[in-house]
């Protein structure tokens, strides 16, 4: 990973790789576009401070959000960046009468190489507007800069709902 990293920041430099010449177009940002790591391993900390702009998790809740935060944030410390991490977190939703079965149904198969581990995730899908308010307002207590509600249902109502849901949080 950490060789991927750094021929994607060479390319992004507009170093030239063979002999064709610098692949392009240029990123519009110089360096590249900011990238976001993922992982609790000391490896991603790592990883994160050396070439991120910040960390994401994905999944878990609030909780475990906060304490991979901490931990980003004292690796961006002790490895001397600059100003803070980006911190973002990725939760799975699915709402509606059939939200429940929709989640269980996308998350099981999706993460089905995981085993066991596969029913923990679908079981933490938010599948209703109180638990959607409550997975906000915890990651936003947490210091999360960014939550990505992602719909474990490709019907496109999907996103009306999560509206409605938070329309006046």
């Amino acid at each position: 990973m950490d060789r991927l990293l750094a021929e994607m920041r060479a390319i992004w430099s507009g170093e030239s790789r063979g002999t064709a010449g610098p692949i392009g177009p240029a990123p519009v940002q110089p360096g590249g576009p900011p990238l976001l790591i993922g992982g609790s391993s000391a490896a991603a900390m790592r990883r994160t401070v050396e070439y991120g702009a910040g960390w994401i998790a994905g999944g878990g809740g609030p909780d475990l959000f906060a304490a991979g935060a901490q931990q980003v944030r004292e690796a961006w410390t002790q490895g001397g960046r600059a100003g803070v991490p980006r911190l973002a977190a990725l939760s799975y939703y699915a709402l509606g009468d059939d939200g429940k079965r929709a989640a269980n149904d996308y998350l099981s198969d999706y993460y089905a190489f995981l085993g066991d581990y596969a029913g923990m995730i679908a079981a933490g899908a938010l599948t209703d507007r109180d638990a959607i308010l409550a997975s906000i307002e915890g990651f936003e207590a947490a210091g999360c800069d960014e939550l990505i509600l992602f719909p474990c249902s490709p019907a496109l109502e999907q996103v009306e709902l999560l509206t409605n849901a938070i329309a006046w949080r």
